[in-house]
């Protein structure tokens, strides 16, 4: 089983205007591209005492303050998905320290305990100059230079004590120089983080070759675009049913997706029909009770959309689909289960979503083996779409999963 453990968190550390939020936003662009799948927290997040710090932050008292972001980070920390490849923090541990004082680090240190430490703190450094500079540009509040500064020399400071002999080649600090263009910035963040990714992407490449290399899967058709929905035309087609006919392929899929299921899932429930069979197949993996829900209710017997028992009320549910396209078949489902109370999330092998994006639409944790941003730059890769038709599939795949079908 794939755990919390095996992930890799990075920490992206500061001054105000360094860029760390916007080279974020550039680096989980280019991860996920990679078919990689990324979370993104900051401190403070977005829990209740998140938002008591944001809204009431000069009112605290210095001491609360650390434990307040301190118990922030350890509650955001728990919602961190166990599928998850990489976390990035915009702001960790080293904020707290640095923006509440000179005496702050051994009491943060005192609540810390339990918190994970980042793999690495990426400090994008600018002086308090360039920051007060970028930052008057941006807001309507008055900047305290002299806080800048404080903060600029407390975070150095921490880099001195970083047990390192040079923190810039391979402690817990990775130093960038912020002050420069912010494409040159990214750029260097993105090769660092191309090296720290590597295991990462070379796993999930063996999954996406599967799926380009194994006949009938994928399907490329810019000259003849497939009807996919009544009226609606995709020029690319995945049809996972084809791998129910190569035993090889369906172990290996079953293999990587249990590594996606929850230990303490109490149930598996296939939807029809594409995910009926590796929801029988991870059911018998990890010895849990399955059920398979139909598209429509059956009209004769019981009238039921359920094969099989459903399962006790408030179960922990794990829905099994083979093509994540528009959410149409899991909305089903949860329509299906409400009655039932069941805590559910959803695995499937391939996505045209993230899996923000999945949970944004259905109010639940989804995650997949493959992705399309994934699949379409390995495809890329292996010269089987140039840059223009991979753009004019990206347009068509747009539409059609930004598209609610009733």
């Amino acid at each position: 089983m794939q755990t919390i453990e095996t992930q890799q968190s990075y920490a992206f550390e500061g001054l105000d205007g360094a860029g760390k939020t916007t080279i974020i936003t550039m680096l989980v662009e280019d991860l996920e591209a990679l078919g990689l799948r990324v979370a993104v927290n900051s401190s403070p997040g977005k829990t209740w005492t998140g938002h008591v710090l944001k809204e009431c932050m000069a009112h605290i008292e210095p001491n609360k303050k650390n434990e307040l972001f301190t118990y922030d980070i350890r509650r955001t920390e728990r919602t961190i998905p166990h599928t998850v490849n990489m976390v990035l923090w915009d702001r960790h541990l080293d904020s707290v320290v640095v923006s509440n004082g000179d005496d702050a680090n051994e009491e943060v240190a005192k609540y810390a305990e339990g918190i994970v430490r980042p793999h690495a703190v990426i400090y994008l450094d600018i002086s308090p100059d360039i920051s007060w500079e970028r930052e008057s540009k941006n807001t309507d509040h008055p900047l305290d230079t002299d806080w800048l500064r404080a903060k600029h020399r407390r975070y150095h400071e921490l880099m001195i004590d970083d047990a390192t002999p040079d923190a810039r080649s391979g402690g817990k600090f990775v130093i960038f120089d912020a002050s420069k263009p912010l494409e040159k910035v990214y750029a260097s963040v993105r090769d660092y983080f191309l090296k720290e990714a590597g295991p990462f992407i070379e796993r999930n490449k063996a999954m996406y070759e599967l799926l380009l290399e194994t006949p009938g899967i994928i399907q490329f058709l810019l000259d003849n675009p497939v009807e996919v929905k009544p009226d609606v035309y995709l020029p690319m087609f995945v049809n996972l049913k084809n791998t129910w006919s190569t035993p090889d392929v369906r172990s290996t899929i079953v293999h990587n997706l249990a590594q996606l299921v929850d230990e303490d899932i109490d149930w598996i429930i296939g939807l029809e029909s594409g995910g009926s069979y590796y929801a029988v197949a991870l059911a018998n993996m990890l010895g849990k009770p399955v059920s398979l829900l139909r598209k429509n209710a059956k009209e004769h017997g019981n009238n039921s959309y359920l094969v099989g028992e459903a399962p006790p009320v408030g179960s922990k549910v794990v829905l099994v689909d083979d093509v994540y396209a528009t959410g149409q078949s899991a909305s089903r489902a949860l329509e299906q289960l409400a009655s039932n109370n069941c805590r559910c999330s959803l695995v499937t092998i391939f996505s045209y979503s993230n899996d923000k994006e999945i949970q944004d639409r259905l109010g639940i944790s989804g995650t997949a083996l493959t992705y399309f941003k994934g699949l379409l730059h390995r495809a890329k890769e292996k010269g089987l779409l140039n840059v223009e038709q991979a753009t004019e599939v990206t347009k068509h795949v747009d539409k059609y999963r930004n598209t609610r079908f009733t």
